[in-house]
């Protein structure tokens, strides 16, 4: 074509490198220079169609077009096409360090650590985030480099944060920087200037020591850890991350607040809050800067409750289903960081309340030994839905001993600190009461108003066990007894043996049961009948008793009428005779 000044090999497969500074499509250009390309320059078609994928070349920054050649099978000339101009970068030349420390400790990373970035020929930054950079250490003393030593090129910088020197004293040393990731034979590299490196920390020591005790949410300030070498040299270090935890010979418990900034070799704390109380075994304050290894603890020191001001379910209200009533349950008061404050005689109501007509139903109150109160209660509850709320019981929070001695506070307002405890109930979950069947009365069906004596009654009387909703109730563990309650007090036994009647009622006695109207009644009484059905009949029942005014009789002579009650007994677990 007429923009060619030399024909390129046809079979080296070329560039070649507009003169003009601007491309335009109506300009006639010519080529100044062929560049060889690198990467797959030869590619079989398919369906028409040739993908180059890894064309890389090496010329300066500049205009180039691609120059294409066809080769097909059984053409006889070559199919030839160039495209449009376009600029090409320069690709990575050299290294250069943006950032680098001067002073390291040992076994330390270092807050200032090292920036490398790639640059073409002329000074420009390479934006290919295909490539990295390795870094190596080089120390006239032994010396090791350790951390993450290769990084991806991040906007044409590779960051090196967490590079360090694993060294046992002094050292001067020197970091290289390598690029990787490209084809070029000769990869640039790039040194840094020298880095004084520090001998590593040794020890940590605590400059004073703390009180002997303190209250949940005080603020422990100005506390100093230094860092020291072998030689006890305080070291200049200012990059390490130092963890403070409370200890109490077991397990750590958190602070809060606390900031530990590291500067010229020492940790300075401050704002350290104390909210975590102790109880028998004392706390210690424990510095720890896991990256190389090393910790101070401080003396041991007691952190004592604050004041009271809050309650806490130990075991929850649940009801037993058998008795219906509450299974006892317990309360602790905790201070304002929810640890137990353990003082005696602090009076606690529990209130029961039913959730949905938010009806009290009852009240139980008691006073706390070691901060801890329990409840109990005999009383039955019907079928549904309650909640438990416990509160302070604000007179006796105002007229407690607490107030006779100044705790944490010199001018303390008792009157607003009890109402704020009053407004800091706790209501338990929602508890719901199924209760399990029990026995819970007795039944009689004796439907005749009038029998004969010494005749067999017409219907035979039955007992029936009931349930809490008067459902029929089968027990093993229940047995009935009927009962004939005699109101004649004295009269013809018609010849048959006193007060009997045929096969059931064997025991006579005097009971001291008595109807309302105040009369007290002979009894006789059958023997004990399981409730294995739940119901028990006396089929062959026949009454011998006849009028309390004749004087010799047979029971076919006798047509005066007495007076009987029936009576069904139950007796077993959860029921009163």
């Amino acid at each position: 074509g007429e923009w060619l000044s030399t024909d390129c090999n046809e079979l080296n497969y070329f560039t070649c490198q507009k003169t003009l500074t601007t491309p335009d499509a109506n300009e006639k250009a010519t080529c100044g220079s062929c560049t060889r390309l690198t990467g797959n320059t030869s590619i079989v078609a398919k369906r028409g169609l040739a993908f180059f994928t890894d064309l890389a070349s090496t010329s300066p920054a500049g205009y180039y077009r691609l120059d294409f050649l066809g080769y097909p099978g059984q053409m006889a000339a070559k199919a030839r096409s160039t495209n449009s101009f376009f600029w090409l970068e320069a690709g990575p030349s050299k290294l250069r360090i943006v950032r680098q420390p001067s002073l390291v400790t040992a076994l330390q990373t270092s807050k200032e650590y090292f920036g490398v970035e790639i640059l073409t020929k002329d000074d420009n930054r390479v934006f290919d985030s295909s490539l990295q950079i390795s870094a190596s250490l080089y120390c006239e003393d032994p010396c090791y480099l350790q951390g993450t030593t290769t990084r991806t090129v991040t906007e044409g910088i590779a960051w090196f944060a967490d590079l360090y020197i694993n060294a046992t004293d002094f050292v001067l040393s020197k970091f290289k920087f390598t690029l990787e990731g490209t084809t070029l034979e000769r990869k640039p590299r790039v040194e840094s200037l020298e880095v004084y490196s520090l001998p590593p920390a040794v020890s940590m020591s605590l400059q004073r020591q703390l009180q002997a005790s303190y209250i949940a949410g005080d603020y422990i300030n100005d506390l100093t850890i230094n860092l020291v070498d072998y030689r006890q040299l305080k070291l200049l270090t200012s990059n390490l991350n130092i963890s403070v935890s409370l200890f109490d010979g077991s397990k750590y418990f958190d602070v809060l607040g606390g900031n530990a900034n590291v500067g010229d070799g020492s940790v300075h704390v401050t704002s350290l809050h104390l909210t975590s109380a102790s109880r028998e075994a004392p706390f210690y304050l424990v510095f720890m800067a896991l990256s190389i290894g090393l910790h101070a603890r401080s003396d041991s020191f007691f952190v004592y409750p604050g004041r009271y001001t809050d309650l806490e379910f130990g075991i929850s209200p649940q009801f037993d289903r058998m008795t219906e009533a509450l299974i006892p349950f317990d309360v602790v008061i905790l201070d304002l960081f929810k640890n137990r404050v353990y003082v005696h005689g602090v009076v606690i109501h529990a209130d029961v309340f039913n959730f949905n007509t938010s009806q009290q139903i009852l009240q139980i109150s008691n006073s706390t030994v070691n901060g801890q109160a329990y409840f109990h209660s005999n009383q039955s509850f019907s079928e549904g839905t309650f909640f438990v709320r416990v509160s302070f019981a604000i007179h006796d929070c105002i007229h407690s001993q607490e107030f006779c001695t100044a705790m944490n506070a010199i001018n303390d307002n008792k009157t607003l600190i009890c109402e704020s405890r009053l407004r800091n109930f706790r209501k338990s979950n929602l508890i719901t009461l199924i209760p399990l069947p029990r026995a819970s009365g007795v039944r009689i069906q004796l439907y005749s108003a009038l029998e004969v004596a010494g005749k067999p009654f017409q219907e035979p009387p039955t007992c029936v066990l009931v349930d809490q909703k008067g459902q029929t109730f089968q027990s093993l563990d229940h047995t009935i007894v009927l009962e004939i309650l005699d109101f004649s007090l004295e009269g013809c036994h018609c010849g048959n043996p006193v007060g009997s009647c045929e096969e059931i009622l064997l025991n006579r006695s005097v009971g001291s049961w008595a109807p309302s109207y105040g009369e007290q009644a002979k009894v006789s009484r059958s023997e004990p009948q399981t409730a294995a059905t739940g119901q028990v009949t006396w089929p062959s029942l026949v009454c011998k008793r006849a009028s309390p005014s004749c004087s010799t009789c047979t029971p076919s002579q006798c047509n005066q009428a007495n007076s009987y009650l029936a009576r069904c007994v139950a007796r077993g677990p959860g029921c009163a005779p």
